[in-house]
């Protein structure tokens, strides 16, 4: 999701991030755990109007799988699965 300019986009032209803190360019995408779950999203801000091309978002998507990968790594070598359980093989979750 994205929008170049937020003050002609009528999802967020009346929006206190245009309205209060001048905010112009907004860009995002879902983290997700690897089950697929949303985390949360990582999203791009800017106070000047901008260009977002489907490279960029292809980049941001990348970004967004290579941050949640960091994020889950030290719980799966501690054999923890993205919703606490056990991930030991063999043993019931």
């Amino acid at each position: 999701m994205s929008a170049e300019d937020m003050i002609r986009d009528p999802r967020f032209c009346d929006t206190p991030m245009v309205t209060v803190m001048g905010l112009r360019f907004f860009a995002a995408t879902p983290l997700r755990h690897a089950d697929g779950r949303s985390a949360g999203a990582l999203c791009l801000f800017d106070r000047e109007p901008r260009a977002f091309g489907e490279g960029e978002e292809d980049l941001l998507e990348k970004m967004a799988r290579e941050m949640m990968q960091e994020l889950e790594a030290p719980l799966a070598g501690k054999g923890i699965g993205p919703r606490g359980l056990c991930m030991t093989p063999g043993v019931p979750a």
